[in-house]
């Protein structure tokens, strides 16, 4: 054979062992492939690093979207996890009041209930009738709270007298209920813009709160104070304070452990609503852990300070 052939025969056997490398390599890529798509059909697709001299390029990113929709699908999940554990805490907030209002009724309708505990059963009636309606009317404002285009009311107004106004009010409630008060507001003028509505809401709140697990005698605290950047408001009391082990999900609704639904004093939205109100006021709010001296429970909110609107406020 002439060189020239064995050139020609060279050139062939080069370009059939290229073309043979080819097929080999697609196989094995359409099989990766195909062992991704399986992955992620049975909801086991985790791959996080994906390194362009190993993979093709078609790998790589068949790889990054399998990724995002894992995670998407992850994600939907959750909130349908969470929108589940909702219903079912309201089902069981609803339940225990309604339960007892019917046995009750049931009782008395039935002449089942001696004269002298009449009044007790119609008070009891009373009561967890008011539950009800409260859940209902709180789980109406947190639903609302949570739509984007939530309409907010607000001012610029004096944020100090609006505090201080609003324990005046309450402070003859407070002492006949065998608590005290003390607070330490600024006199100089707390330019602050808020939605007064929501703004008593989430102090009603956090008052209720302290007056329902707090036992007569308890000292209430209330604080404000102010710097260039912020204003900070401290809601705090002496009484049996919080568990510790709360300090994470405390804001959550219907938290299971919550005091509030063992004893049947509350909601469980209450402050789960009064953290919506501060979150739409681009605000924050703590529970303090451990809490400062004297207090027991401590709850600081801290608000942008200025004369405007905070920016994005609402949602």
């Amino acid at each position: 054979m002439t060189a020239l052939s064995w050139a020609l025969l060279a050139l062939a056997a080069a370009g059939l062992a290229f073309g043979l490398w080819q097929w080999v390599s697609r196989r094995r890529t359409l099989r990766r492939l195909n062992a991704m798509l399986d992955r992620a059909i049975a909801g086991g697709f985790a791959e996080d690093r994906f390194d362009e001299t190993e993979l093709s390029a078609l790998e790589g990113k068949l790889a990054r979207f399998l990724r995002g929709s894992a995670a998407a699908k992850k994600a939907v999940e959750g909130e349908q996890a969470a929108v589940k554990s909702l219903i079912a805490d309201i089902s069981h907030g609803l339940r225990t009041p309604l339960t007892v209002i019917q046995g009750y009724t049931e009782a008395l309708e039935e002449g089942k209930v001696p004269p002298e505990k009449v009044g007790q059963y119609r008070k009891a009636i009373l009561t967890k009738s008011r539950l009800a309606t409260d859940l209902v009317s709180d789980l109406f404002l947190f639903t609302q709270m949570e739509h984007p285009d939530y309409p907010m009311q607000g001012e610029t107004a004096n944020f100090g007298a609006f505090v201080r106004t609003f324990f005046a009010e309450k402070y003859l409630d407070l002492t006949e209920q065998g608590f005290c008060l003390q607070a330490d507001l600024p006199d100089p003028p707390v330019p602050l813009w808020f939605d007064a509505k929501l703004m008593r809401r989430l102090l009603e709140n956090l008052l209720g709160n302290a007056m329902k697990h707090n036992p007569r005698g308890t000292t209430l605290y209330v604080v404000l104070t102010q710097t260039e950047e912020a204003v900070h408001l401290t809601i705090a009391d002496d009484g049996v304070g919080i568990s510790p082990d709360l300090a994470a999900t405390l804001f959550q609704p219907f938290v299971t452990g919550n005091h509030a639904r063992t004893t049947g004093k509350g909601t469980g939205l209450g402050l789960s609503i009064a953290q919506r109100i501060v979150e739409m006021h681009r605000g924050k709010i703590a529970a303090v852990f451990p809490p400062t001296p004297p207090y027991h429970t401590e709850f600081v909110i801290t608000l942008p300070a200025g004369l405007e609107r905070p920016k994005d406020s609402g949602r």
